[in-house]
């Protein structure tokens, strides 16, 4: 039985359509979900989350135009935006030397650990008890033209 009432309970698609996914090896999957977004998934034992997060509840969508090829060195992904270039490295999860996708209109370049100095922060989850200045989480939304 439920915690949730009925009436609360809500309905998600956290499964993207299988043909937006491309997967290399057993331990990393690269879903297309838009033009514009690309999910990067790692895991050591090929465990990856179908589950609904906090920020995308829905990811049935439908399957946006992109080119995945297999390289000699790895996959690459090409959306009108976007294009992923990765080169698994053993089994190492995502690296600057094995992970890149550049973002055409501007030529930017991002790859793993690279900071976002112009991300425009998120929400906080209560402004209870808050006096003057509260720190801010990463958002969604960024002036880099990218976000994680």
């Amino acid at each position: 039985m439920s915690v949730v009432p009925e009436q609360f309970r809500l309905e998600f698609t956290p499964l993207a359509a299988r043909e937006a996914m491309v997967q290399v090896g057993s331990t990393v999957r690269f879903t297309v979900l838009t033009e514009r977004l690309i999910r990067l998934e790692y895991h050591p034992e090929g465990c990856f989350e179908d589950r609904a997060s906090q920020a995308f509840w829905y990811r049935q969508q439908p399957v946006p135009l992109f080119d995945a090829q297999t390289t000699a060195s790895g996959v690459e992904i090409e959306t009108a935006y976007l294009h992923l270039k990765f080169a698994p490295q053993g089994n190492e999860g995502f690296t600057p030397g094995n992970l890149s996708i550049r973002l055409k209109l501007s030529d930017t370049i991002w790859q793993p650990g690279a900071v976002d100095e112009h991300n425009l922060r998120g929400t906080t989850r209560t402004l209870d008890y808050a006096n003057g200045y509260v720190k801010l989480e990463t958002g969604l939304m960024s002036r880099s033209g990218w976000s994680i």
